[in-house]
């Protein structure tokens, strides 16, 4: 990812990276980017709660 990335860089970047790793959730701020945009988030891709 580019410094400075746009919001639409992060969240592709984000979304290639859950498609191909899926080491971590995509982060709340990107999500709510996603969220603006009409961005459908599937259940895989939200953050999970800490226990």
């Amino acid at each position: 990812m580019p410094a400075k990335a746009s919001g639409e860089q992060r969240i592709a970047w984000h979304l290639a990276h859950a498609a191909a790793c899926g080491c971590r959730p995509i982060p709340a701020g990107v999500l709510a980017l996603m969220a603006a945009r009409g961005i459908p988030i599937s259940p895989s891709q939200e953050q999970k709660d800490p226990q």
